[in-house]
């Protein structure tokens, strides 16, 4: 903004640029603080999110314990055994992730309703555009990702040979 505000100073006829700058620092150090606080707590809610299914993983493995010790005693593979419990996580992974995509979709649209940006055409100009596709694609992957590393920390953990 100082760059572009010099720009301008250097114009014929412009004697000077007042633009706020104190606002707009003060305004990019909280955008700077909120992303910082924002990966913390991505990063908090993922931790917790591997551990909640990890523990899921843990609670089917004991719920299904029979069936495991027979599937060891006909052969059964460690990794046969092991994939419908990574499968689950990862389903559990993304289906998480799809309904907190739902609901922050859903609180988007009721604040922009809220302040009466919905009506003004804002959405088909793409201002009020809630992610893009890749981002929501991400997410998605993000999701199932958690879900995969708690399943397999859980099953590492609770179905050795």
């Amino acid at each position: 903004m100082r760059a572009f505000a010099a720009t301008l100073e250097r114009l014929e006829g412009v004697e000077e640029v007042l633009y706020g700058h104190e606002w707009v620092d003060l305004i990019g150090r909280l955008v700077s603080v909120l992303q910082v606080a924002g990966w913390a707590v991505g990063t908090i809610l993922g931790g917790a999110t591997v551990f909640i299914v990890a523990n899921t993983i843990r609670l089917a493995v004991y719920a299904r314990a029979d069936e495991i010790e027979i599937l060891r005693l006909v052969g059964a593979t460690r990794g046969y055994i092991r994939a419908p419990f990574i499968l689950e996580g990862l389903f559990q992974g993304v289906v998480g992730t799809t309904l907190a995509l739902l609901v922050l979709f859903a609180g988007y649209r009721f604040v922009l309703w809220r302040l009466g940006l919905a009506p003004l055409g804002l959405l088909a100009l793409g201002a009020g555009r809630f992610l893009e596709p890749l981002q929501v694609a991400g997410l998605l992957v993000a999701g199932a990702v958690l879900g995969g590393m708690g399943s397999l920390l859980s099953v590492r953990r609770f179905l050795k040979a």
